[in-house]
């Protein structure tokens, strides 16, 4: 594996700051792991937590051969908001009561009631939990944090099984260098603002990626958009995509992994499919996933460069 180090230098100073976390649980292994992780991030920032149990549509046929949604279980409801009430005081017991928590049992799809949360609470990130020990990202794909993801209004921030929460000092963010990185470098800063930790920006360049766009213009899009922040920027030849970045964030010690969402099929932008299930690799630290067109941020307008590009 070859490494090239490109320097550079960014300012950004984020117009808000991550405050409000949200918790989607379903009260399994995973999930509780993924809920001490948040508490540990939340009250680190000293801010506020969203536990949240949606309950799946209930429906019932019709004798016209249609389906109509059924009312909420009353007993059901009451079952698992004691369940969230009964997590929510240990955790502020575990944590030291450094954070509002809030509670909230729903009823509906997953990702739409998650979204309507993420809206009306502005929310800053979800963390989800995961499989995660046997192949933490080829899992991933069939899993609700996965479908999630490709639609979240927000940040996703997943755990898996094994992952404890630490200092977060390296991040790694990897790129592929081929679309405007604006409105991702946006949230990634936001997210590290309260930590300022390293951050690393990571170019795999092998022989089966496309490349469609050429670097340096990647690359003074950046410099353009934050002339002033400091972080690190380095490309990496490999045979192999998900093992150059696998060796990278291991060398670097890297305490989680950054990519984009950018509206096409879960990370086939940015990693092959054929090679996803690879990034079991990289199951010890969590992955930070970002939107292409999150809530509380406006994509900002594309260059006549990058505009000119065609899409990938």
């Amino acid at each position: 594996m070859k490494v090239e180090f490109i320097a550079g230098r960014i300012n950004f100073k984020p117009n808000t700051f991550m405050k409000t976390i949200l918790l989607p649980t379903d009260f399994s292994p995973n999930s509780a792991n993924a809920a001490k992780y948040a508490a540990a991030l939340t009250s680190q920032i000293k801010g506020k937590l969203l536990l949240v149990h949606v309950l799946g549509p209930e429906t019932a046929a019709t004798s016209e051969g249609g389906v109509i949604s059924l009312p909420p279980d009353i007993r059901l409801e009451l079952f698992y908001q004691n369940k969230l009430l009964k997590l929510s005081k240990q955790l502020r017991l575990d944590y030291g009561f450094l954070f509002e928590l809030e509670t909230m049992c729903v009823q509906g799809a997953i990702p739409e009631e998650l979204n309507k949360i993420i809206q009306r609470k502005k929310v800053d990130l979800v963390v989800m939990g995961t499989k995660g020990a046997n192949g933490f990202l080829e899992k991933l794909s069939g899993t609700t944090s996965a479908g999630f993801m490709k639609e979240a209004g927000s940040p996703v921030l997943i755990i898996p099984g094994n992952a404890r929460f630490q200092n977060i000092k390296n991040i790694t963010y990897a790129s592929n260098f081929e679309k405007d990185e604006t409105i991702f470098l946006q949230q990634l800063l936001q997210f590290t603002q309260p930590f300022s930790p390293a951050i690393s920006i990571l170019n795999i360049k092998s022989d089966d990626q496309i490349d469609l766009v050429c670097d340096n213009q990647i690359l003074e899009e950046i410099q353009t958009q934050f002339p002033e922040q400091f972080f690190n920027i380095f490309q990496v030849e490999a045979d192999d995509v998900v093992k150059g970045i696998h060796q990278f964030i291991t060398q670097s010690q890297a305490d989680i992994l950054a990519v984009s969402i950018p509206g096409k099929p879960f990370l086939e932008e940015l990693f092959h499919r054929s090679i996803s299930r690879q990034l079991a690799y990289t199951s010890q630290i969590p992955l930070l996933a970002l939107p292409a067109r999150p809530f509380k941020l406006s994509a900002p307008a594309k260059s006549a460069r990058l505009a000119s590009q065609p899409a990938v």
